[in-house]
């Protein structure tokens, strides 16, 4: 429309910059670092679209905050695009740590004894990534508060699994490489030391 190239991207910048418009390419919103991707030159223009930028509301946006206080303990005084971070960092960081615990699990696969959390990752985990995969900050607090009580049982189960993690694997595994000498050796034990056995 003979706006010059470089006026166009710095308007579109500016709108972007105050939470006005969302880039889309393939059907999802861009994250910034992607955004630099495709408009650094005029070979990918074409496939960026321009999307109003879906704004909630304050009963819904505080009923977020007060979520991700709930859940995390995480306090956001700020828009819509800070409780966005916020909540992807707290569910990254969650998710990481599941992939860790999982590769212990995994370390442990032909133990006898079970290693508890398999149940509570498998059932949770998807749901997480699911949350995770949404990159409209609008679509995502919407999510989160739809997911609410599912959230709260997840966190409520997952403290025990990812404190049993963080602070007994150690113990747990002495504990398992004693019970599996004393289990080779039981036919040397009298009938309480069994018992005692058996019950660990």
């Amino acid at each position: 429309y003979g706006w010059p190239e470089s006026e166009v991207l710095l308007i579109l910048s500016r709108l972007y910059a105050m939470g006005q418009i969302n880039f889309v390419a393939q059907g999802n919103v861009l994250a910034p670092d992607a955004i630099i991707s495709y408009m650094s030159g005029p070979r990918k223009w074409n496939e960026v679209t321009i999307a109003t930028k879906t704004q909630i509301g304050d009963t819904a946006l505080q009923k977020a905050k007060n979520l991700l206080r709930n859940l995390f303990g995480t306090s956001v005084v700020a828009d819509q695009d800070e409780v966005f971070k916020a909540a992807k960092k707290e569910f990254a960081a969650r998710m990481k740590q599941m992939d860790q615990i999982r590769g212990i699990i995994s370390s442990h696969k032909n133990s006898q004894n079970n290693w508890p959390g398999t149940d509570i990752i498998d059932t949770y985990y998807p749901e997480i990534a699911a949350i995770m995969q949404v990159t409209d900050p609008a679509v995502f607090i919407n999510k989160i508060i739809d997911s609410e009580d599912m959230l709260k049982q997840f966190i409520d189960k997952y403290e025990d699994v990812s404190g049993f993690y963080i602070n007994n694997t150690t113990a747990w595994s002495k504990l398992e490489t004693a019970l599996n000498e004393y289990k080779t050796n039981r036919s040397y034990f009298g009938t309480d030391a069994l018992l005692m056995i058996d019950e660990l």
